[in-house]
Order: C-alpha cells, then sequence, then structure tokens
C-alpha cells in the first residue's frame, strides 16, 4: 500500500527503502540510506576518493563569510532519484521526509531549508558555492537544471553520521513533471590510499630542518606491536640512513590514535617503537645505545581523532633526533 505522501509514509515506516524500479545499470542504493517507493536512479557515480563541499549553513549575498561548509575527501557517492509524476508530493514534503527517515537511521542533521524561486530561506544560489558547473553538467547531469534553481521548489539538507558525510537536495523545475531527488554522500577516509616508504634523501632532509621524520611505510598489524612484511623496505631505508649517521642518537617514538584508554595506548605505542628500534637493531646492526624507544599514545596528534582518516594519520611511528 502506498500513502498518500511521502511524508505520511516516512512516519508510518520511519525508515526510506530498498525499490525495485527501473534503475540506469550498474547503480544501486547506498546501504546506509535507501530510497523512497516509486523512485528510479537517474544517475549514479561513484568514485573510490573524492574531495568537494557540504554546506553545514545557509549563505547570503550581505553576509558571504558566515558561509560555512565540510570540506570533505574520501569515497564518494552521487546518486540522483526521480519521482514519477503519478506520485503526489512536494519537495518540501520529500525534504521533510529525508530528514525524519535520516534521523531514524541514526544520522544528525546539520543544515536544511526549503525555498521557492531560490529565495532566501535557502541561501543565495547556495548550490553554486557547492558544485562548480562542469560538477553540475556531469556528475549532476541527470539532475534538470541543478546549476540554475531559480524556477524551483528547492529544498536541500546536509547531514552525518560517523565517518559519512551526506548532502541532500530536493526539487521540481518548470523544466520537468516529476520531483527529482539527489544524495552527494562521503565516506570520509575511506578510499584507497597508497603508503609511500620513506627514502633516505627525504630522512636526512626532515631531520636536518625539523630534527624528526615521519616514518612513512612502517605498518603493524591492528592493535598489534607486530611489523607487517610491507615495513621491510621502510626499515631497510632507516638502517641506511642510520648507517651513513653514525655519530647521531635518536629516539624511535611511537603514536596512537585516541580509541582505546591512555593507558593501553601508551603501552601500545612504546611496543610499536620497541618492535622498530628492535628490528633496526637485530636485522640491521644499529647498536642499541643509539637508540631509545618511547610511547606517548595519543598526547601528540597531527589530525583530528574524529574521522578514520585522522586516525590513521595519527597511528605512526617517528624518528627525532636527540644529539
Amino acid at each position: 500500500m502506498f500513502f498518500r505522501n511521502l511524508a505520511a509514509f516516512v512516519l508510518a515506516t520511519t525508515t526510506l527503502s530498498t525499490a525495485q524500479a527501473e534503475d540506469i545499470p550498474n547503480s544501486f542504493d547506498h546501504p546506509e540510506i535507501g530510497r523512497f517507493p516509486q523512485s528510479e536512479i537517474r544517475g549514479f557515480t561513484e568514485t573510490s576518493y573524492g574531495e568537494g563541499l557540504i554546506p553545514r549553513s545557509i549563505n547570503s549575498y550581505s553576509n558571504p563569510e558566515s558561509f560555512e561548509a565540510w570540506k570533505v575527501q574520501g569515497k564518494r557517492t552521487t546518486i540522483v532519484y526521480e519521482l514519477p509524476s503519478s506520485v503526489p508530493i512536494t519537495s518540501l514534503e520529500v525534504i521533510r521526509s529525508l530528514k525524519s527517515s535520516l534521523q531514524q537511521r541514526g544520522f544528525s542533521i546539520e543544515m536544511i531549508c526549503h525555498a521557492t524561486a531560490q529565495n532566501a530561506e535557502c541561501g543565495s544560489f547556495l548550490q553554486h558555492q557547492i558544485l562548480s558547473e562542469t560538477t553540475a553538467k556531469n556528475r549532476f547531469a541527470a539532475f534538470r537544471d541543478i546549476y540554475n534553481l531559480n524556477k524551483a521548489s528547492f529544498g536541500m539538507l546536509s547531514a552525518q553520521k560517523g565517518d559519512l558525510r551526506l548532502w541532500a537536495i530536493a526539487a521540481k523545475t518548470v523544466y520537468s513533471a516529476n520531483v527529482q531527488y539527489a544524495f552527494d554522500i562521503y565516506e570520509e577516509g575511506s578510499g584507497n590510499e597508497l603508503t609511500l616508504a620513506i627514502s633516505e634523501d627525504k630522512l636526512r632532509t626532515e631531520i636536518s630542518t625539523k630534527g624528526s621524520a615521519l616514518l612513512q611505510g612502517v605498518e603493524f598489524e591492528s592493535n598489534s606491536a607486530a611489523l607487517t612484511s610491507a615495513s621491510n623496505s621502510a626499515l631497510k631505508t632507516i638502517a641506511d640512513y642510520l648507517k651513513a649517521n653514525p655519530g647521531s642518537r635518536f629516539l624511535v617514538v611511537g603514536h596512537t590514535d585516541n580509541q582505546g584508554t591512555f593507558h593501553h595506548n601508551r603501552e601500545l605505542s612504546e611496543a610499536r617503537a620497541q618492535s622498530v628500534k628492535r628490528y633496526l637493531m637485530n636485522s640491521a646492526g644499529i647498536e642499541s645505545d643509539r637508540l631509545r624507544a618511547i610511547g606517548v599514545a595519543f598526547a601528540a596528534p597531527i589530525a583530528s581523532n574524529d574521522t578514520a582518516a585522522g586516525q590513521a594519520r595519527n597511528r605512526r611511528v617517528e624518528l627525532v633526533l636527540e644529539h
């Protein structure tokens, strides 16, 4: 049974659904979001890593500096849906229904608005600050006239859940009999990232200019001090650098993210530093008195621990010149 409007539907079911529809090939719903019944996917793009903006506030021509947005990076999924004209629904009902459903799914709503003909309630052509014209005409090509919604009943919202950041837009333009809505979704830190092993030249440069160097390519088993085999190349480079500088002594400093207690992470970070020192001593013949292993847990982050990407950056080992 299909209710008269989607607002009533969402209040009755408390969630978006997955529906069988005439979607474009190789498209699918995002598992954390779903779709409204009878919707059909008209545009779909997925990339392993992208970056962009998601609005956190309404903008204004008179006060443009007040505009706030998330600068996001990660796996990006863009989906454009269309509701057939037989569904008696407005863009306002879609936006309100999206808010209710997303909240039921554990999202927190950051910003929501609705306007007729792009008036002040939704800012001054806010989508222009989020999308370039090229992006709008390519990634959002299926969303009719998204870059010029001055002749539309228009609404949007932004939301977050864990590492997910979402921008949703709904509109009915004068160019279409149907309401369309779209999601632009980022899963921060979820892209395929390449870990670059540090070079001897980079070690030398960083130590001479900063007194410390991030040991890129040194990796451990999850929640463990056991080095992975992928670390071998980086460890050999570090050993070569130490051999080329026999008169210097160093601290090997372990760092963690803030997941778990400080005591646990303090022990884990020191154990990881000890693993690096032990490898350099036993496999490369570096004298033990040249290296001192310490762990500082999450006392010195280099990124926010609020995202998976930031946590990954904070889990690291550094070489610090002692004298």
